[in-house]
């Protein structure tokens, strides 16, 4: 049935009617203010539906999934970097590190395509499917807002924590204290100039790149162990 609504008169008018005589950039502020909920709740179920199909066409739970956002897919994929991660840590063969780098998010932009992949990944860590994150500093940070990823003091040793120091990111709301009684807060990710991604060209060797443990990880000691890989293969 067709909705109507109350002009100044108190008529009934189609709503049809009543968007016809609006401008373009008037019919979506009127749609969004009155529809935005359904609209989330199907464009949520539309984002659920598609990780479902995805998880199904890999095969089911992944060992590890590495989410590497703006980066060279085809350089990550001949990089060898992922299945040469298992057998360095004594994992079994069929222990395989699932990459993906087919996401793309531009926050300067908010074009259409990155309010889609930002809204996958929100999906995606609210659900766990994300072990390990690389992405730029601005991005990590808006989803370290959040609370997107895990405190690294529970996965790495002290010594990799003092090994990098001068890298540990912290949520953008919680910069280190200055009084040792206040209270310190815990690095969230660590900003990687050199390493393994930069040397095989899934990033460019001047864009420095934040990683992250997710918070909803399933495997986060292996994570973790990847995030020193990724820092010390091939030197």
């Amino acid at each position: 049935m067709e909705q109507h609504e109350k002009n100044e008169y108190g008529d009934s008018v189609p709503l049809r009617v009543r968007l016809r005589a609006m401008s373009g950039r008037q019919r979506l502020s009127y749609l969004w203010y009155y529809y935005r909920l359904p609209f989330l709740i199907a464009l949520g179920a539309l984002v659920l539906l598609g990780l479902f199909v995805r998880d199904w066409q890999r095969g089911g739970d992944s060992f590890l999934t590495v989410t590497l956002v703006n980066a060279d897919a085809a350089r990550a994929e001949e990089s060898g970097l992922f299945t040469a991660f298992p057998s360095a840590f004594g994992y079994a063969p069929e222990d395989a590190v699932t990459v993906d780098a087919t996401l793309r998010v531009d926050l300067a932009r908010q074009d259409a395509a990155s309010a889609h992949s930002y809204q996958i990944l929100a999906a995606e860590f609210l659900t766990g499917e994300i072990d390990l994150f690389v992405s730029d500093p601005e991005l990590f940070a808006a989803l370290a807002q959040n609370g997107a990823f895990a405190p690294l003091t529970e996965y790495l040793e002290p010594d990799q924590l003092e090994a990098w120091q001068g890298a540990l990111l912290y949520p953008p709301d919680a910069a280190p204290a200055a009084l040792p009684d206040a209270g310190q807060p815990e690095p969230c990710g660590v900003l990687l100039r050199c390493c393994a991604l930069h040397r095989a060209g899934v990033y460019p060797e001047s864009q420095a790149v934040a990683v992250g443990i997710g918070g909803r990880s399933g495997n986060p000691e292996a994570a973790a162990q990847m995030l020193d890989f990724l820092q010390n293969y091939g030197m």
